[in-house]
């Protein structure tokens, strides 16, 4: 997870690929039996990398790295199932990763917690924009699978970053409540058609069926039927103070003259996507 910003760039990729190697290098070393007790912990720290990371090159070193603990391990939960999807083609599209891959992964319990609470609380607050807003259409996708601890352990906590002294947590705690609304209300296939369909037409036409060859067509569909359901009003019932909350979000960023002075703008394009957001919601 190593990332130092330093002005208008990140250090910190070569360490987080040496740390892939340096996991890669303990499944070789040693036993099942010795690391059975970290394979919870290595797991889900593996699946973060491998679909989030911003460079490419580190989520192949963590996609490579799950892979040989799988294979010499065995312990890894779905490990088979998982490599299937989200191997050396499928990871190399950020956007892939991100709305694709994670959605496939997100299914399993094992990982969804860690996953949903990394892209909150890590990725949406990240130094570059295009990450933050990628990050809360990530969050839309996957808070089909537990709405109920997305808003109970994401979306409240998230309500008062909005809010936040600086800049990137509170424009990326915006997106994100405009996000899981989207996502709760069951639209978010509106926002993940539109993006892949964008990034894939950036790839080769050798990529883009490598892609498509190694994803799951049955569990597509699955996705598909769960992500249409509304759990909207479920989760978040007329009169709740969540709900209030959510609703006061707009007023009270005018009201603390977050629109003016530096940052005003990028604030400006927040609010106006979280008013869409409420709209389709």
């Amino acid at each position: 997870m190593y990332d130092v910003n330093k002005g208008n760039h990140s250090v910190g990729a070569h360490v987080r690929d040496a740390a892939c190697y340096v996991v890669w290098s303990f499944s070789r070393a040693y036993s099942p039996e010795i690391m059975k007790p970290h394979v919870h912990t290595l797991s889900n720290k593996l699946i973060i990398v491998s679909l989030f990371d911003r460079e490419v090159n580190c989520r192949r070193a963590a996609s490579a790295t799950f892979q040989e603990c799988v294979g010499r391990q065995g312990t890894f939960p779905h490990g088979i199932e998982i490599l299937t999807e989200a191997d050396y083609f499928t990871l190399s599209n950020r956007v892939n990763a991100y709305l694709n891959v994670s959605c496939f992964v997100g299914q399993f319990p094992e990982y969804f917690e860690s996953m949903v609470k990394h892209l909150a609380f890590v990725k949406l607050f990240h130094w570059e924009p295009q990450i933050r807003i990628l990050a809360s259409q990530a969050l839309s996708v996957l808070c089909i699978f537990n709405p109920e601890l997305i808003v109970k352990e994401v979306l409240i906590p998230l309500i008062e970053k909005c809010f936040h002294k600086v800049l990137h947590i509170r424009h990326g705690a915006i997106y994100g409540v405009g996000e899981i609304l989207i996502g709760l209300s069951g639209n978010s296939v509106i926002n993940r058609k539109e993006v892949l369909e964008k990034a894939f037409k950036s790839l080769s036409l050798k990529e883009r069926n490598l892609i498509q060859d190694t994803e799951q067509s049955t569990f597509t569909s699955q996705y598909q039927q769960i992500s249409s359901q509304n759990h909207l009003l479920a989760v978040l019932p007329e009169g709740s103070t969540a709900l209030e909350s959510v609703r006061g979000i707009v007023a009270r960023v005018e009201k603390e003259r977050l629109y003016k002075g530096k940052g005003g703008e990028i604030m400006r394009a927040g609010v106006c996507h979280l008013i869409y957001a409420l709209s389709i919601a």
